[in-house]
């Protein structure tokens, strides 16, 4: 017994966490925002100590957008997590440019950012988000559920069209139909952006049935399950003015659940 505590002892140290994301997660912790937010302290500051570590920059990005996500109050707080995004992810583009995952999170840290102030405040930014979710398809399109080529979709989706900027709902649902496609339709994202353009289309039957296939998807990975379970309210709104025959409005935001513009 006593020639074995040595050994227990040295197990014991090697579960204990050395940073808050050592202890790791489950999937319902995403929905923690206290939880998400000590795991994004503890893998930015593992970037901090680890400036080339290109695995710890993608996981930094990925949690600030899960912060960003989940804060429902506070705009300002919302920018700087954008921001922080952003900055992991110029970080893996520096460390890695050839691989896909600092493109894709660099696009979404601008989108989130252009999304916090405000779409008319922030098209100076369109050029910047479609060149790098182009170079993240380009380098790997299939990377989480052929993402890139989904948020391409969405940001035609929501800024305007021209002669004001790239706006266009046929490239968008183009864009989406083919993520769906080349990740074999389980993300469920991708069902909520269709449903939004088709709403926009004043296709109201067809995108009820896109918020019907939302709901039968069961997650299988990480990245599925966050946004179905962050989108469930949307889903539930949408359905309920899609029933109601409204017409949806231009600037209606799937991803976000406060209005847009307060941060200075």
């Amino acid at each position: 017994m006593v020639r074995a505590a040595p050994l227990l002892l040295a197990v014991l140290l090697a579960l204990l966490p050395r940073d808050a994301d050592a202890a790791g997660y489950r999937w319902p912790d995403l929905l923690n925002p206290a939880k998400v937010d000590a795991l994004l302290t503890g893998f930015m500051n593992q970037a901090r100590s680890r400036p080339d570590d290109y695995e710890v920059h993608v996981k930094a990005a990925t949690f600030a957008f899960y912060a960003w996500r989940l804060e429902k109050t506070d705009n300002r707080r919302r920018l700087s997590l954008a921001e922080a995004c952003v900055r992991m992810s110029r970080a893996a583009v520096r460390i890695g440019p050839e691989r896909a995952e600092g493109w894709h999170w660099l696009g979404v840290g601008l989108g989130a950012a252009g999304l916090t102030r405000g779409v008319l405040n922030s098209l100076q930014l369109v050029p910047d988000v479609r060149r790098v979710f182009e170079k993240s398809a380009e380098l790997d399109p299939g990377y989480l559920d052929a993402s890139a080529l989904a948020q391409l979709g969405r940001l035609y989706t929501v800024v305007p069209g021209f002669p004001i900027s790239i706006g266009d709902h046929k490239t968008a649902l183009l864009r989406v139909t083919e993520a769906k496609r080349r990740s074999g339709g389980v993300q469920p994202v991708h069902y909520l952006y269709a449903a939004d353009l088709l709403w926009a289309g004043g296709r109201f039957d067809e995108a009820l049935a896109e918020l019907d296939r939302f709901a039968a998807l069961k997650p299988a990975s990480e990245i599925q399950y966050f946004i179905a379970e962050t989108s469930r309210n949307k889903v539930a709104e949408m359905r309920q003015r899609i029933l109601a025959r409204e017409k949806r409005d231009p600037f209606f935001d799937v991803v976000s659940d406060i209005p847009p513009g307060l941060a200075q």
